[in-house]
Order: structure tokens, then sequence, then C-alpha cells
């Protein structure tokens, strides 16, 4: 083998060999961010949507959300929910799942506010924001999955709103997760620069 293609083999395993370091660390972090985050009382915690299951029930997934939620509400860390979530693929209306699911859980319905057009994060955000405004509300809890809580809360500070505090599963973890916080790397930088 040639010198220059020796040079050229060392600099191409090096490169990948810091690529790799790179997403390490990132994947931690995020991953460290989310378990170990942990909310302050809020004026209301919005939950965020995930995928229904065909029946028309929350997945498991989403049902790890709601009690998180659940869990806030019954120790007065919030008094009320905003639930955010659109219509999936199953068809069925995300926020509609999740506030009869807190009201079987013993939500009061009137501490629940559906928002119907929360198909993404930022839009959630940009809804939340609207919502909270009317309200007079100022602070938040984002109840979503732990690899989620970093560009949720950053999505939110995007909108103005600066009592921003975070909650996530803990306990529920599926293979998915690694491609989920793949994912999450590329969305916080992209949330990062999204005007």
């Amino acid at each position: 083998m040639s010198k220059m293609k020796k040079r050229i083999n060392k600099k191409l395993r090096n490169f990948l060999l810091i690529s790799a370091a790179i997403f390490l660390v990132h994947f931690l972090f995020i991953a460290i961010y989310g378990l170990t985050a942990s909310s302050s009382k809020a004026d209301v915690a919005i939950v965020l949507g995930t995928k229904v299951d065909t029946t028309g029930q929350p997945s498991q997934r989403l049902q790890e959300r709601l009690k998180v939620g659940f869990n806030l509400y019954q120790s007065g860390k919030t008094t009320h929910f905003i639930v955010s979530g659109g219509i999936g693929k199953e068809g069925f209306d995300e926020s509609r799942v999740m506030a009869d699911y807190l009201i079987n859980l013993g939500v009061d319905s009137t501490r629940i506010i559906r928002d119907s057009l929360g198909i993404t994060t930022y839009a959630s955000a940009v809804n939340g924001k609207v919502i909270m405004k009317q309200r007079q509300w100022n602070s938040v809890i984002i109840v979503s999955q732990y690899f989620h809580l970093l560009r949720s809360k950053i999505a939110f500070q995007k909108m103005g709103i600066t009592d921003v505090s975070v909650e996530g599963t803990k306990t529920y973890f599926e293979w998915r997760d690694f491609y989920s916080i793949f994912r999450e790397i590329i969305g916080v930088y992209y949330y990062l620069v999204r005007k």
C-alpha cells in the first residue's frame, strides 16, 4: 500500500473515531438529561401526544406519559393539563384519547384543555403558548418520553416561555429508543437554529 493510501486511511479512521465519540457524547447527554430531569411546580402540564393503538386506546408509550402527568397532578405540582396531539394514521384524535384517559384516572374534565393541532413538538409549543397566554399561565411542565425532553424544552423556550421544566418517563423503555435518541440529536440542533 502506498504512503498516500495509508495517510488517507489513517485520516478516514481518525475521522470515523472522532465522529463516533461526538455521537456517543450527544447520545448520552440527551438520555441522561431526560432520565435525571425533574419538574418544578407549574400552572399547567402539557402532555405531548404519540401513537394511539388501532383499538382507540393510548399505546403503552402514551399511557406512560399520561401516568407521569397524572402523578404530577396528584402530587400537587400542577392543577391543569393541556393534552396536545393530532390525528394519527390510526384515525384517532390523540388529544381526545389522552383527555379521556386522564378523566378515567380521576382528573376533573374542566382541568383539561385539548389541543388537536399539536401534530409536531413545535406546533404543540406554538399552540401551548397561545393557550397559556389566554389563561394567564406563566409556568409549564412538559411531559414526554425521557429522550424527547431536551428538544421539547427548547421549542417552548423559543416561544418566549421562560419558566419551563420537564418530566419524563423513566421506567418504560423500547428498542426504538436508540433510533429515537439518534433522531433527537439532529432535532435538538435543528430546533436551536430554527426561527
